[in-house]
């Protein structure tokens, strides 16, 4: 009798995200959530020109960390993608790709990415300091980023908030986890031929963050004009993560956020000047410096390394689920200024997002391999 000596593999373990990854994004998001009460210190600055001042500082602060970090200029492709003469590319790695974007032969190659490569153990990747050379379909990527992320966010909360309130934009934002839970891993690259298919547990921790989203923000009243403008709001926001995620393993978290940043000053100053005019720009007072250095320094520059760091790591749905740290940085900083009360259900409603956060931090990998169920590996300068 033949005896069948095949043992079957030993199923994965549930795969969690690096709790740097899963503290960066929590972080970041709260805050974003601090944006709302600072904004109000800059309420009489010209809007479009402020977030221009803002841009540009942050993008001028980023660009001076990836000198110091070591890490190379961005520069646009030479005819044929080549890589630059006398710098080695990864193997593997697609044009463009540079020190942070270590290829894999196993998984990925499209992403430049290299499972268990750790910092200073990368092989076959470009010199420190190489430019990394991007082709015209990235640059477009990124200014695609830059404008509905950036730009069009904040003239849709403005125009939101203007018409109806910050509750309702509030409210609509809050359903960003429930959104990226379905459409992130649907827009991931297919795995063996397979598309993935949205974890059910994380499509349950998304609708608890989006219920505690509510409840600490409240219900309010709109029009539609305020209903349009938030759900312009909300496809900005999916954009702002969905999008970055085929740039972030060429250029690492730093060059993402610097040029995202410098990409949406022209685009705000041409807002301002269709707006003010001239006056778009003028000297502000001692307290809107200090609220327009926060926003450059705190809420562009931390905020968005912290979650470009993070959001590889977690993939996009899981991501997706801090989103609702946004309205407990809001609840927080309202109480800690002194701006309004915190009433329970602000409490009860913060308290429902972080039980959502930590339900779809648990889930296990899913059966077709998705970007929800096992976290991409973080650029290698994502450090």
């Amino acid at each position: 009798m033949k005896v069948d000596t095949t043992t079957s593999a030993p199923s994965a373990p549930p795969v969690r995200p690096p709790m740097s990854a899963a503290a960066g994004a929590a972080v970041g998001m709260f805050i974003v959530g601090t944006l709302a009460a600072i904004s109000d210190v800059i309420a009489d600055y010209p809007v479009y020109g402020g977030q221009a001042v803002r841009y540009a500082a942050a993008s001028v602060i980023l660009l001076i960390v990836a000198r110091l970090r070591g890490l190379g200029p961005v520069r646009p492709a030479r005819r044929g993608g080549g890589a630059e003469p006398g710098r080695s590319a990864a193997p593997g790695a697609a044009p463009g790709q540079g020190d942070e974007g270590a290829s894999s032969a196993a998984t990925g190659r499209s992403r430049g990415l290299e499972p268990g490569l750790s910092t200073g153990r990368r092989r076959g990747v470009a010199a420190r300091g190489a430019p990394v050379r991007l082709r015209l379909r990235q640059w477009a990527l990124m200014a695609s980023l830059s404008l509905t992320g950036l730009v069009a966010f904040n003239i849709c909360v403005i125009e939101a908030t203007r018409a109806s309130g910050p509750v309702l934009a509030g409210i609509v934002l809050g359903t960003v986890p429930l959104v990226m839970a379905v459409l992130g891993p649907l827009t991931s690259p297919a795995r063996g031929g397979r598309r993935s298919r949205p974890s059910p547990r994380v499509l349950a921790a998304a609708a608890t963050v989006v219920a505690g989203t509510t409840l600490a923000t409240g219900l309010g009243s709109g029009g539609t004009a305020g209903l349009l403008w938030s759900l312009g709001a909300l496809a900005c926001e999916i954009c702002f993560s969905l999008l970055a995620l085929p740039l972030l393993p060429a250029l690492g978290p730093i060059r993402l956020s610097a040029w995202s940043a410098a990409l949406a000053v022209p685009f705000l100053l041409a807002a301002g000047f269709a707006v003010d005019g001239v006056g778009m720009l003028r000297v502000p007072t001692a307290a809107e410096a200090m609220g327009l250095a926060y926003l450059t320094v705190v809420v562009t520059t931390i905020a968005f390394l912290l979650w470009y760091r993070s959001l590889p790591r977690l993939g996009a749905d899981r991501a997706g689920l801090f989103a609702g740290m946004i309205p407990v940085g809001a609840m927080v900083t309202t109480a800690a200024l002194g701006l309004g009360p915190v009433t329970p259900a602000d409490i009860a409603g913060g308290a429902v997002v972080i039980a959502g956060i930590l339900l779809g931090l648990r889930t296990p990998p899913s059966l077709t391999g998705s970007a929800s169920g096992s976290p991409l590996p973080a650029p290698d300068a994502a450090r």
